[in-house]
């Protein structure tokens, strides 16, 4: 929320409230001097049914991305240095890769979302958009909880050697199957090369049962944004767009019992996850940030589904550290043979943003990807 101006969250459900505070990651900024220029477009209350009308500037028959696909586009062409999104399945770090630009989702929890207009709860991450690692680092360190920050600041002012010695999980089987887009394998395989090259030694891993991932990152968005909508569902049914209305009144239908499930497989997921960093003694995991570039409009598939332009098949590689809550950073890594960018995530460990800053910025720094322009 920024004070005065309106806060709809992308939905005639809120037509005409004004914020009468800042949300305290604006607070923050403002303190540390930043300056507020405005708001930007998202899908309804981001939950990825009605898209707003806003165009890849890379190519305007293309949807630019998630959620917070406003935030990436402003930075992208330039009218903001820095933007605010959530992520609750990649709507940071999806249209980040999309646009050519840098996204992170922070630890989570580390920033507070008093103010935050949240889509799940449980998952949801606040973080920013920017055009440089650095810039990324120094916005999240404004706006995460004062214990945190030491950690965070001074790592990317220094990125060079930053990958030297570090240790990269690479889960083929199913990050780098043939479900992916062969043109962006080809972009990353590239930037793998360029990753040895600064001294990272990348290490085959096995990540447990992330095809399930979606389906569990669905119950627990379904079942939490259901509760908090139960009222106005109720009252104002019929502003709401008809595919939010749907997934609304499904997220009523899901039973105790397969919430439990879906909460306990979150808990053993992350405990698998620690085991793979902890035996494999990794300091990360590398892969690309969309098994795809990003979509013409007219093969976008927003309701749930199979098939290319299916939310399940855009989210998969991102939607996985929703449920850990590691931080990871997205950063551009090449154009694919349409001409479109491609993003490579680097993902840490809890509560080490800096250190996966550090990875992603010396990676930046060894080249030039972040400095393209889009055409528009």
């Amino acid at each position: 929320m920024v004070k005065g101006c309106s806060i709809e969250a992308g939905s005639k459900t809120m037509e005409g409230f004004v914020a009468e505070i800042d949300s305290e990651p604006i607070e923050k900024l403002r303190e540390a001097g930043a300056i507020i220029l405005g708001k930007t477009v998202t899908t309804e209350y981001g939950y990825g049914q009605a898209l707003p009308v806003c165009k890849s500037p890379w190519d305007t028959s293309r949807y630019p991305g998630g959620s917070s696909v406003g935030s990436a586009v402003a930075v992208a062409v330039g009218s903001a240095t820095a933007a605010l999104g959530t992520d609750a399945g990649g709507s940071i770090r999806s249209p980040a890769a999309w646009n050519g630009i840098v996204g992170l989702k922070p630890t989570y929890g580390i920033v507070p979302k008093r103010g935050v207009i949240s889509l799940g709860p449980t998952v949801d991450h606040p973080g920013p958009l920017t055009k440089t690692v650095q810039d990324a680092e120094t916005v999240l360190a404004v706006v995460a909880a004062p214990r945190f920050r030491a950690s965070i600041e001074g790592h990317c002012k220094d990125p060079d050697g930053g990958l030297d010695g570090k240790r990269l999980g690479i889960d083929r089987s199913f990050f780098y199957s043939d479900s992916a887009d062969p043109q962006v394998l080809r972009v990353v395989e590239s930037a793998l090369g360029t990753l040895e090259g600064l001294g990272a030694t990348l290490v085959d891993v096995t990540i447990a049962e992330p095809e399930q991932v979606m389906a569990v990152v669905m119950v627990l968005l379904a079942v939490d944004v259901s509760f908090a909508h139960q009222k106005w569902l109720r009252e104002k049914r019929e502003l709401y767009f008809p595919g939010t209305q749907l997934v609304l009144e499904l997220g009523e239908l899901i039973s105790a019992m397969d919430y439990l499930r879906a909460v306990q497989f979150r808990q053993d997921f992350k405990w698998r996850m620690k085991a793979v960093f902890e035996e494999h003694a990794l300091d990360g995991l590398v892969m690309s940030t969309s098994p795809m570039t990003a979509i013409p409009f007219e093969k976008l598939k927003v309701p749930l589904g199979k098939g290319s332009g299916a939310l399940a098949d855009r989210i998969k590689h991102v939607a996985p550290f929703n449920l850990t809550g590691q931080p990871v950073v997205s950063v551009p890594c090449g154009l694919a043979d349409d001409g479109m960018p491609v993003g490579l995530q680097f993902v840490g460990k809890p509560y080490r943003d800096g250190e996966a800053l550090r990875m992603a910025a010396a990676f930046e720094a060894a080249t030039t990807w972040h400095e393209l322009r889009p055409p528009i």
